[in-house]
């Protein structure tokens, strides 16, 4: 999944590029210090509920020391969690009757009724309506909490039709022509961010080189790979943040010398994890 893509579709997995950069090397766990000062810990107190979560939920062999592979996969378990999470807690606040199903005028009453909620157009409106219908499986007008997973997540769903619907919207907010194709220009145009990128993932998505990107091409490019990358990347940038001896395995006292480098990242849940008690875990 090209950069570009990764942005539009995976907006939970923060970028740890920055904290990497933000991050002095100043003296040695200093970062823990002040961070648990500001929490209005003991940097004692940090220190244990990070040995907890590493021995208790993330470690797998018991040897104190995070590999690519444990690290993967609490990182996955973390953005699904937190996926269903943010779902079921969306579908009860809006299931005002507290049924089994949601119907969309109840959707659309919740979600116009929110204070910070934005002035939604008629284009908006007009999709979430094509995104509902496609998640509604059994054809009764409403949705049950599986089927609403997939209305809320669309990227992360397996309903075919329901990325077909994605990759119309993408091609309609950039297709000024109205050809149902994208040239180069018409994604320049639309995107921001560094022109030469946007060029390298064009040449990469243009399969045939025809000098424009088709439904296929870009559903291809959208749905090839998931959220694994996005995690894959946070990986290798705590490895070149924290890895000090270079055996490709943080350690105990290495995340606890680069805290930094994990506040951003969904090992440590950009740090709310710290806030869980041990049961919550």
């Amino acid at each position: 999944m090209s950069i570009i893509l990764l942005a539009y579709f995976i907006r939970f997995l923060p970028s740890v590029s920055a904290t990497l950069q933000d991050a002095a090397p100043e003296k040695e766990g200093s970062f823990l210090a002040d961070y648990a000062k500001r929490m209005k810990w003991e940097p004692e107190q940090l220190e244990k509920k990070l040995h907890w979560l590493i021995e208790q939920r993330i470690d797998q062999d018991g040897d104190l020391k995070l590999s690519e592979y444990e690290m993967r996969n609490w990182m996955q378990k973390a953005y699904h969690d937190n996926l269903e999470k943010r779902t079921t807690a969306q579908f009860f606040e809006c299931n005002k009757k507290k049924d089994h199903d949601l119907s969309l005028d109840e959707y659309r009453a919740c979600l116009y009724s929110q204070p910070d909620a934005p002035d939604i157009s008629e284009t908006a409106d007009s999709r979430m309506v094509a995104r509902w219908r496609q998640a509604d499986d059994d054809g009764n007008d409403k949705l049950s909490l599986e089927e609403f997973g997939v209305f809320f997540a669309p990227s992360e769903a397996s309903n075919q039709k329901m990325h077909g619907l994605l990759v119309d919207e993408y091609i309609e907010d950039r297709d000024s022509d109205g050809d149902a194709h994208l040239t180069l220009q018409e994604v320049i145009a639309f995107e921001s961010g560094a022109e030469d990128k946007i060029r390298e993932w064009f040449t990469n998505t243009d399969e045939n080189q025809d000098g424009q990107l088709s439904h296929p091409e870009i559903e291809h490019d959208m749905f090839s790979s998931s959220t694994s990358e996005a995690i894959d990347k946070e990986i290798n940038l705590i490895l070149e943040g924290a890895d000090t001896d270079k055996d490709r395995l943080i350690s105990y006292e290495e995340m606890l010398a680069n805290l930094q480098v994990f506040m951003g990242t969904q090992v440590l849940q950009k740090g709310t994890i710290l806030l869980r008690t041990h049961d919550e875990l």
